[in-house]
């Protein structure tokens, strides 16, 4: 990034000239924002070199040549900037030699290589820097856009724009967009390309909102262009118009398992009513009981989704996109609407306030008048406001498309609510969620029960993890607590000849030698686990001599197997992280042992990345 040190914070005139003569106290916090250019500069609290970074609204040149145009034209395009010339692309202020002569070739470089005409526009002055003399450039944005250099026209290697610290060329649809724009020429007052319309649907819907729809009214609504044929305004609320709106509900977060979906065509207004009552059906109502007082919680807010709805709807660019459907999916998490078209006169960081600028003018007139929207920007801040209220936060994406993304509030909250199937309950997410929920009476009468079936679970390896670390602490190894605490909890014991490496895996370094005796190991005494959880250091221990005998049905199989298939055999699924924490082993352990048993047929594997999940065969 080009950069350049200035000794003093140069104050702005309201015509944004830098005055670095005048020196503004710095007496802020550590950064500031300077000029409506935004451009940074960071200096400490009380003073010293503050540095200036070229961005959007600033650009460095070394000299001066014809190819400032380019940067001048990309900020008459755009909303302004400032070209300081005599900083190179490291940052070092040089001392322009002929200031004089270099000011009158930026003039008459704007002056004949440039249309329209833009020297009202710019203002060029000498300043001073280090000690150094050089040229500051101030650009406006110009009222009669696109500019263009002279000699190559209105095409993109004539046309440029600022896209972040660099000057780009002008894409032909942002070109063309651009002439509409300044001509106040929009889509939806266009002289329609097809003629022959009727409104059978929008005559019922104007009567429902109390709207009169007489042909003597046509050209007041903003259904008739200049020339007195239908306009495109016209077109959209007909049961002629071509463009159309997609909604789809998906079982999955990657949206390929449909559960149901909807294609929206005719009328605008017709495809606004449909389109908002399928994901009102679809946006589910769940009932909690936190007292004795019923709260209902839909997955997303009604106003949200309206609002998202409309969004879609009114600030689509139409002009470009018929072939292009709006898509809205509603997943196990979320709900998106996306619609062709980047953000209209408006930044991104503005799009949660207040700021309002409307692709199709008449189109929002139109629905201002059935008393759908405020037309005073409110709708997306209104949205934030309510994820807010519940922790959450809406999201969008910019670019050639628009989304808009809600979260899904139930989902989200409540870990119960499977984000990858919808085949149970499936307890997911962290225990204390759901110790959470389950004090508040949130659970539904499925999901209480496989809460309960896990806290029998979790009390046992609980216990397990107990009295293994109990026989550590009575002087017996590592192995000993392990086998004792299996047969503790009627677990079969470890298989030596079978399992070294995987019991040397999971116990780690520092893994006691393994004892020789043939067949299955069994432990020399066992220890009455709840001596050892009750009694205080220093107390003598009960011991009760307990034979463990093998059985016919863990021939062969490792404890860590068993164990794991037990675990498994009640739970419709599981995960790594969930089979990791039940055996008390490590990552490493878990997955060889999942994958063993993957490989027998003994388990099967569901889904793939985060989403894996292991159950039991048959």
């Amino acid at each position: 990034m080009r950069r350049a040190a200035f000794n003093a914070h140069p104050f702005h005139r309201p015509i944004i000239r830098c005055r670095p003569d005048i020196v503004f106290q710095a007496l802020i916090d550590d950064y500031m924002l300077v000029s409506s250019y935004a451009y940074r500069r960071y200096e400490t609290r009380y003073g010293g070199a503050m540095q200036l970074q070229e961005t959007e609204r600033i650009e460095f040149k070394r000299s001066v040549n014809e190819r400032i145009c380019k940067t001048i034209i990309a900020f008459a395009n755009g909303t302004g900037g400032e070209i300081y010339v005599g900083i190179d692309d490291f940052g070092n202020v040089l001392d322009l030699e002929d200031i004089d002569g270099d000011m009158l070739k930026i003039s008459n470089y704007v002056h004949d290589l440039i249309c329209p005409e833009l020297l009202q526009f710019v203002h060029i002055e000498p300043i001073e820097l280090e000690g150094k003399r050089i040229i500051a450039v101030n650009v406006e944005s110009g009222d009669e856009k696109p500019y263009y250099l002279a000699n190559k026209g209105l095409i993109p290697a004539g046309v440029f724009t600022r896209l972040g610290p660099a000057t780009v060329p002008m894409s032909r649809r942002d070109i063309r967009r651009m002439i509409r724009e300044t001509d106040s020429d929009f889509f939806d007052s266009h002289h329609a390309q097809v003629q022959d319309l009727t409104f059978t649907f929008a005559e019922t819907f104007f009567k429902l909102k109390g709207v009169d729809f007489s042909r003597e009214r046509f050209k007041a609504l903003g259904l008739y262009a200049d020339d007195g044929y239908f306009s495109n305004l016209a077109l959209l609320i007909s049961d002629q118009n071509p463009y159309n709106l997609k909604c789809a509900v998906f079982n999955d977060d990657a949206c390929t398992e449909f559960l149901n979906s909807l294609d929206c065509d005719g009328s605008i207004l017709k495809q606004f009513n449909d389109a908002f009552s399928f994901l009102q059906s679809a946006s589910n109502l769940r009932s909690y009981f936190p007292s004795h007082t019923r709260v209902d919680v839909r997955d997303y807010p009604l106003y949200a989704v309206r609002e998202g709805l409309l969004n879609s709807i009114i600030h689509r660019d139409y002009d470009e996109s018929l072939y292009t459907p709006t898509l809205i999916k509603m997943s196990r998490t979320a709900l998106s609407f996306t619609s062709y078209g980047d953000l209209y006169h408006v930044r991104e960081k503005e799009i949660f306030s207040n700021v309002s600028s409307a692709r199709n003018p008449r189109l929002l007139a139109l629905f201002h008048r059935f008393n759908e929207v405020e037309a005073y920007g409110s709708g997306l801040p209104r949205i934030q406001e309510l994820y807010e209220y519940e922790k959450l936060k809406a999201t969008v994406e910019v670019g050639n498309f628009f989304t808009l993304r809600l979260p899904n509030i139930n989902t989200t909250h409540n870990p119960y609510l499977s984000r990858t199937r919808n085949d149970g309950p499936g307890l997911r997410g962290g225990h204390e969620a759901f110790d959470k929920l389950n004090a508040m009476g949130a659970l539904p009468t499925d999901v209480k029960a496989e809460y309960d079936r896990e806290c029998e679970r979790r009390a046992e390896a609980l216990r397990f993890q107990r009295i293994r670390e109990a026989g550590e602490a009575r002087g017996m190894s590592a192995r000993d607590a392990f086998q004792h605490a299996l047969a503790a909890i009627g677990m079969p014991t470890m298989d030596e000849t079978e399992d070294d490496a995987q019991w040397a895996d999971m116990m780690g370094p520092g893994a006691p030698e393994l004892k020789e005796k043939g067949g299955r190991w069994i432990p020399q005494t066992i220890v009455d686990d709840t001596a050892i959880a009750d009694e205080a250091p220093g107390t003598k221990r009960n011991v009760r001599e307990t034979p463990v005998h093998n059985t016919t049905e863990d021939t062969g199989r490792s404890a860590i197997e068993h164990l794991l298939i037990t675990f498994a055999s009640d739970k419709k699924g599981f995960s790594r992280e969930e089979a990791q924490e039940a055996l008390g082993a490590g990552r490493d352990t878990t997955l060889k042992v999942i994958n063993g048993l993957v490989k027998e047929g003994k388990l099967e594997k569901v889904g793939r990345a985060r989403a894996t999940r292991y159950r039991v065969v048959g």
